[in-house]
């Protein structure tokens, strides 16, 4: 049981990687394997960075999620 544990928290740190370098591609979720992710940008309430951000990426179906604490970037 341990061991699936690590393979699924290593395969969510890839899918993070991912999403937080481009939040449009199509992931299927590591643990239904049913429904691709879904990805939302929440800005994150914090008076001394704005440019502080978090993105939620998960699944409708069974509720896999993950949370990315992330900047904006500087354009």
């Amino acid at each position: 049981m341990k061991n699936k544990n690590k393979t699924m928290n290593e395969k969510w740190k890839e899918i993070g990687i991912l999403l937080a370098n481009d939040s449009k591609i199509k992931i299927s979720c590591p643990v239904c394997k049913y429904k691709q992710l879904e990805v939302v940008d929440i800005d994150a309430e914090s008076e001394t960075d704005v440019n502080l951000f978090e993105r939620v990426i998960f699944c409708s179906n069974c509720n896999g999620r993950i949370y990315l604490r992330m900047h904006h970037k500087n354009e």
